[in-house]
């Protein structure tokens, strides 16, 4: 066993060589892991519900001669002929759940079980000289049972030995889900390379979310600048701060934000619950149209690798109930 051990061991250190030795002075390719748990929490007050997880696995690549431009990325915008551009593949799963795990039956005036199951296609494109920037994604994906998001949480209170939870037989019901969602930044004001305030606003469209917010981001510390391009923001192979090259990046960021849901199909719509409980379903709170809410956080990058940590402070999604914390931590790897 020891030897196959050793074996992968050197397999990794020469593909890790590999990379450093032919790697480009930036960064081509870079894959995210993404992972919202509302059991972060950098105040130790962890929970299990409302938005409780969401994972997200996405590679991105700059546009490359011998790559072929799919045929939706023709009707993203894109910030100009300038523009640094950054397409991205990748899918994702999320879960909503009620304060109380141990209850069988559709509880009354809280969160519903739903998870969602989604495959995302983006661009991100990037202005450096008039520092704005178009960000596209749009999910197609499935809402219900086939999001598999009941399995993944009983696998992982299984493992940890949490609460088991109960109620994943009233989840809302199968949806067939098609969303658009685009961001529009740009820069207000900047200090030479130690901060920026870049304000913006989000509107997603569709069958899950439609919901549209206002905010402003303010990132403090030692870093290339934003709208050199997402790749830039997370990783330093290839970077450079104030004419030199540079090899870390540390800074933190405190965002702002304010919205208005129309309609979030991870609340309250199609559920498969039993017939008995209808009455209840009919007094459920409805969706908390206004939205406020604060992400601050820190990241840190330093040659292929960066890491960030999150935490989103964020009002109710439901009339009457508490605001919720998710924090977010982030791996990246860029060559």
């Amino acid at each position: 066993m020891k030897k196959y051990l050793f074996l992968g061991l050197f397999v990794q250190v020469m593909i890790v060589g590999a990379h450093e030795l032919f790697a480009q002075d930036k960064p081509a390719y870079l894959i995210r892991e993404y992972w919202d748990n509302d059991f972060f929490n950098i105040r130790g007050h962890g929970t299990d519900e409302s938005y409780t997880n969401g994972l997200r696995f996405d590679l991105f690549y700059q546009q490359q001669p011998r790559l072929k431009k799919f045929i939706l990325d023709r009707l993203f915008p894109r910030a100009g002929d300038s523009s640094v551009n950054v397409r991205g593949w990748g899918f994702g799963q999320m879960m909503m759940t009620p304060h109380d795990l141990s209850k069988t039956n559709y509880q009354r005036g809280d969160y519903p079980y739903a998870g969602a199951l989604i495959g995302i296609h983006s661009l991100y494109s990037y202005n450096p000289k008039k520092k704005y920037s178009f960000q596209t994604e749009v999910m197609i994906g499935v809402r219900g049972t086939d999001s598999f998001a009941a399995q993944t949480q009983l696998f992982i209170h299984r493992v940890l030995g949490n609460q088991r939870p109960m109620g994943w037989n009233n989840q809302l019901g199968t949806k067939l889900i098609m969303n658009a969602n685009f961001t529009v930044e740009k820069q207000l004001a900047h200090c030479r390379n130690v901060v920026e305030v870049i304000v913006g606003g989000q509107a997603f469209a569709g069958t899950l979310f439609n919901y549209v917010s206002t905010f402003a981001t303010i990132r403090i510390g030692k870093m290339t600048p934003y709208f050199n391009g997402y790749m830039s923001q997370h990783s330093s192979r290839g970077s450079v701060i104030a004419g030199k090259k540079n090899r870390l990046q540390a800074y933190a960021i405190i965002r702002p934000s304010a919205g208005i849901t129309v309609d979030n199909g991870m609340l309250t719509k199609k559920m498969s619950i039993p017939i008995d409980a209808q009455e209840s379903v009919q007094s459920a709170p409805s969706v908390e149209h206004w939205s406020l809410s604060v992400d601050y956080g820190a990241v840190i990058t330093s040659g292929h690798i960066g890491f960030s940590f999150i935490q989103k402070s964020m009002s109710a999604m439901l009339k009457g109930l508490p605001r919720h914390e998710v924090g977010n931590v982030s791996l990246y790897y860029s060559w």
